[in-house]
């Protein structure tokens, strides 16, 4: 008895740039499943939100010591060490409050901090300590944070117990992670078949498997919901 394998894979039509093997345009780096950019230059707290902006980005929002520990020592110091402070996204409402710019549920619960939050923004120091300063003071660095979108591609393994037997063909569908790095760009949005919230990547490739013409998928981490929830765009491939 003889067997053979075929896969099949559908490539997606996609928008060039250039991107590193993690996926991140060039001049960001790459953690966990986001991008981060290092801005060397003085700015008040709204000259930073608006340099952000303008990346498809917003100042980063700092969850945890291992995120603020990246920063610095993988932006910060092989850049620059001479600029006392950087920007994150981290402001007082007007109620009094702390919030972060991309409306991360996380606030960290740090000493020092001022009782009186209104105009008030936080940074980090280049030492690792966090600091509150009015939002009109000029700073010497900020730093911009976006997640990183995940592209997979649909693939048929095809399983011929008997050769050219149609009967006996039995069909897996699997889902192939191309993006980041393979591709060079991201897909087309012309391909977007629907978008929908789901809380992984298995519940996106489900949704993609049982809509027909579905030959992939995009997900990108809701940034303010701490990677618990992802949008999930359905790719049609080429039409």
């Amino acid at each position: 008895m003889e067997y053979i394998l075929i896969l099949q894979l559908v490539f997606i039509p996609i928008s060039m740039a250039k991107y590193s093997a993690d996926g991140c345009e060039w001049g960001w780096v790459s953690y966990r499943d986001h991008c981060y950019y290092f801005g060397a230059k003085m700015t008040v707290f709204t000259e930073a939100v608006v340099d952000c902006d303008k990346r498809n980005s917003t100042l980063a929002s700092v969850w945890t010591s291992s995120e603020r520990d990246f920063i610095i020592d993988q932006l910060w110091q092989p850049i620059v060490d001479r600029v006392e402070f950087g920007w994150m996204g981290l402001y007082g409402t007007s109620n009094n409050n702390w919030a972060w710019l991309d409306s991360s549920q996380v606030i960290l619960n740090l000493t020092g901090m001022p009782q009186e939050k209104k105009d008030k923004c936080g940074a980090v120091r280049g030492s690792g300590s966090y600091a509150f300063l009015d939002c009109l003071t000029p700073v010497g660095a900020y730093f911009c944070k976006r997640a990183n979108p995940m592209v997979y591609t649909a693939s048929k393994l095809v399983n011929y117990t008997i050769p050219y037997d149609q009967d006996s063909i039995h069909t897996a569908e699997l889902f192939e992670r191309v993006w980041p790095p393979r591709l060079t760009g991201m897909p087309n949005s012309s391909y977007h078949m629907a978008t929908v919230d789901v809380v992984s990547e298995t519940g996106c490739a489900y949704l993609c498997s049982n809509v027909p013409g579905c030959r992939g998928f995009e997900l990108v981490c809701f940034t303010h919901l701490k990677c618990n929830k992802y949008s999930c765009t359905l790719l049609s491939g080429v039409p």
